[in-house]
């Protein structure tokens, strides 16, 4: 909800405890610290989400999962910077074939999924994710600002996370409640120094 991107989204009619979204959105640039980037963004992100909801006795339930994926390009320049690179040096196309690491573009997608649970005054909400290039926070980078979502060399990093909240509310305005979040990130081997390794 805090990204606002260009987009053709379609919402399901009524149909009853299920719902559905698709969309077509603006594609979001990577960028890595070393100007390994993605940023051709001519083929656009598709996004889309899947809920359900429903009510026995006094027990009531929402579900969501929701999921993205798309390829971002790299321009001729970056592309160069990516492929003249393995493990943080200059390469012959020999060497860079014998590890794979010749990519002109990036594959870049992710899954959310979560629950709403209420019951009296207790509700309780959790959620969680899993990408892969987008990072922790917003999607890719915003405004510019690089995010992590790649790594030195340029290849995507893995990010997942979770959130978790549970609240009361007594009546006559008085609530009391607890909420945990994460988010990590899996560490590439250029992260680690096993540069020479493929990942």
């Amino acid at each position: 909800y805090a990204d606002w991107y260009p987009q053709i989204t379609w919402t399901t009619p009524g149909l009853g405890p299920i719902g559905a979204k698709v969309g077509i959105m603006q594609a979001t640039p990577l960028q890595s610290s070393t100007g390994a980037d993605a940023t051709n963004t001519e083929t656009p992100r598709v996004e889309a989400q899947l809920d359900y909801s429903v009510e026995l006795g006094g027990l009531g339930a929402y579900i969501w999962v929701d999921g993205q994926y798309q390829n971002v390009g790299r321009t001729t320049a970056e592309a160069s910077a990516f492929n003249g690179l393995v493990g943080g040096q200059a390469a012959s196309e020999a060497e860079r074939e014998a590890t794979g690491d010749m990519e002109n573009s990036v594959d870049v997608g992710g899954i959310g999924f979560g629950t709403r649970l209420t019951f009296q005054g207790f509700k309780l909400v959790a959620s969680g994710f899993y990408n892969h290039g987008l990072g922790m926070q917003f999607q890719g980078n915003v405004g510019g600002a690089y995010s992590g979502s790649l790594d030195e060399r340029g290849k995507a990093r893995h990010f997942y996370g979770g959130y978790i909240q549970g609240t009361y509310d007594f009546g006559q305005g008085t609530n009391i409640g607890y909420s945990y979040g994460s988010n990590h990130l899996v560490m590439t081997g250029q992260d680690s120094g096993e540069v020479n390794q493929r990942y």
